[in-house]
């Protein structure tokens, strides 16, 4: 069974029941995460997420994952960082 729709209702009632620190609702960022090198997701894959990052003095420090077997970041996710402005 897929985890989208559970992910998705846990969402739904974080921003129907929550405020961050400033009394606004939070800001939901969507990231989607590589197959892995099989090319499939999870439960036949395994995850390769960038939710595990690290902001610190104005940077972020992403996870790489091997493409073709060169460790780099999604160019996609970096755009998504940029956009929301939460990649300096």
């Amino acid at each position: 069974m897929a985890d989208g729709p559970q992910i998705k209702a846990s969402l739904q009632y974080i921003q129907n029941n929550f405020l961050n620190c400033y009394g606004r609702p939070y800001k939901i960022v969507r990231i989607p995460s590589l197959p892995s090198t099989s090319g499939q997701h999870p439960p036949s894959g395994y995850y390769r997420t960038y939710t595990n990052s690290v902001f610190a003095n104005k940077a972020i420090i992403l996870p790489t994952y091997r493409q073709n077997m060169i460790p780099q970041p999604s160019t996609s996710t970096k755009k998504i960082f940029r956009a929301t402005r939460s990649f300096p």
